[in-house]
């Protein structure tokens, strides 16, 4: 049993964080799911919200851009926290180029 955390684990910890971080920016921007399946503002996500600035005859170019900034942070942040993991996936993959 030591044998699979000591050999399988270090080589597949890179691929689920990675598979992972792909999956949290997918869905990080879902605008079409929040929009068919979320009745409450208080419920409402990021896209949604952004979407919010934009009106039929008017669009505040510079609150939707800020918030659009602001909406960014946490991938950011997440993928400087992923950043080793990520780049161990890509070396480990065997893919050149």
């Amino acid at each position: 049993m030591q044998g699979i955390f000591h050999i399988v684990a270090p080589i597949i910890i890179p691929s689920v964080i990675t598979t992972g971080l792909f999956s949290f920016i997918s869905s990080w921007g879902d605008l079409i799911f929040s929009r068919s399946f979320i009745v409450s503002s208080d419920l409402r996500t990021v896209s949604m919200v952004l979407t919010d600035f934009q009106s039929l005859y008017k669009t505040t170019w510079e609150t939707q851009m800020a918030a659009s900034v602001l909406s960014t942070i946490p991938t950011v942040i997440i993928f400087i926290i992923i950043q080793k993991y990520l780049i161990n996936s890509i070396i480990s993959s065997g893919v050149k180029g």
